[in-house]
């Protein structure tokens, strides 16, 4: 029996929806070892030989770092560390790092061991060990100082930098680059533009920034010096010594005369009233006395402290670099006057002039 059309074309359908099944099948079963091997082969466990010979690698570590010789220490614990990839050895791989500010590095050891998963029966001392990388990798990300470049005078984009010679990525943003601490040179050259660098020195949480200006000048040109700093300014200082000493003394002046004034104001009360309570009539001069003391006592305490600060300035002014030029005049008048109720006061004039060069 011949089939019809439709049954000849269902079949044929279903053959090759079967073909197609089993050359799935297939590549699946040629594929997917390939692809897995490698992957079980990476997150492999260590042989006990490779255990022995990373506890070895780790032991002789700590010795190198014991004695000072970070270098072969960062050997040692980064071959026991490739061996066994545990939160011991990274840790311990951060610490050496960061010893010698490779703070860089350091950290993503530091983070290798924070992120390292727990393993089934762990040692505890590993724990221990995930536990301080999390806290180490944490002060390492804020001691990498960080260095923002700026290109004017041309497109960023058809700038190339480098960084101690070595190429560096452009970055479409205005992101600063993390760097370990030490001396740079950070250069910059563009199509048709004369090569311009930079040196710069970065510390540890230190973030500077640079700008290099393309476009201008011969090939071949010196960028200019920068400018040289200016000298410390002893106006401060001046200013402190001075007005202390100065006005200090003035009221220490006062003091003492407002002081004299209320021991003889004192002196004739006591003359007048024949040391015995004194009658109504001299309540007012009797306050008076009390006024000048209070007044003494205040202005001497009040000069003692301007006194001090006057001190203070001339430490400071000690303290400072020579090469300044300042001219100060100081000047103090004390003037008795009298008060409404005829009481004499001193009065206080102080003048200070400075002529900086």
């Amino acid at each position: 029996m011949i089939p019809d059309a439709p049954q000849l074309a269902l079949a044929t359908s279903w053959r090759a929806k079967a073909r197609a099944w089993l050359f799935g099948f297939f590549l699946a079963a040629v594929c997917l070892p390939a692809l897995c091997v490698p992957a079980l082969r990476a997150h492999a466990q260590p042989t006990p030989a490779d255990r022995e010979t990373a506890r070895t690698a780790f032991d002789e570590g700590v010795r190198a770092e014991q004695r000072g010789d970070l270098p072969a220490a960062e050997r040692f614990f980064r071959d026991a560390n490739n061996l066994v990839h545990v939160p011991s050895t990274a840790l311990f791989l951060a610490r050496v790092l960061a010893k010698q500010n490779r703070l860089l590095e350091a950290r993503d050891a530091a983070l290798e061991a924070s992120r390292s998963p727990i393993l089934a029966k762990e040692d505890p001392f590993q724990g221990k060990c995930r536990a301080e990388a999390v806290v180490l990798s944490t002060d390492l990300e804020a001691r990498v100082p960080s260095l923002r470049i700026r290109v004017v005078g041309v497109d960023p984009a058809a700038a190339a930098l480098s960084i101690n010679g070595a190429p560096v990525p452009p970055l479409s943003s205005d992101s600063p680059r993390k760097l370990n601490p030490g001396t740079y040179v950070v250069s910059a050259t563009a199509p048709g533009s004369a090569p311009v660098s930079q040196t710069l020195t970065l510390a540890e949480r230190e973030s500077k920034e640079v700008t290099l200006t393309l476009g201008a000048g011969p090939p071949g040109a010196v960028p200019p010096p920068p400018a040289a700093r200016s000298k410390p300014s002893k106006v401060g200082p001046l200013v402190l010594m001075i007005s202390g000493f100065g006005l200090g003394g003035a009221s220490l002046i006062t003091g003492a005369v407002t002081g004299g004034l209320a021991l003889n104001k004192t002196d004739e009360l006591r003359d007048a009233c024949n040391n015995s309570p004194c009658p109504p009539a001299y309540a007012e001069d009797f306050d008076e006395a009390s006024t000048l003391a209070t007044v003494s006592d205040i202005t001497l305490i009040v000069g003692g402290v301007l006194a001090a600060a006057g001190a203070g300035g001339a430490i400071w002014l000690a303290l400072l670099p020579t090469g300044s030029q300042q001219r100060v005049g100081f000047a103090v008048n004390v003037l008795p006057s009298l008060s409404p109720d005829g009481a004499v006061v001193p009065n206080t004039y102080a003048t200070l002039t400075i002529d900086v060069d």
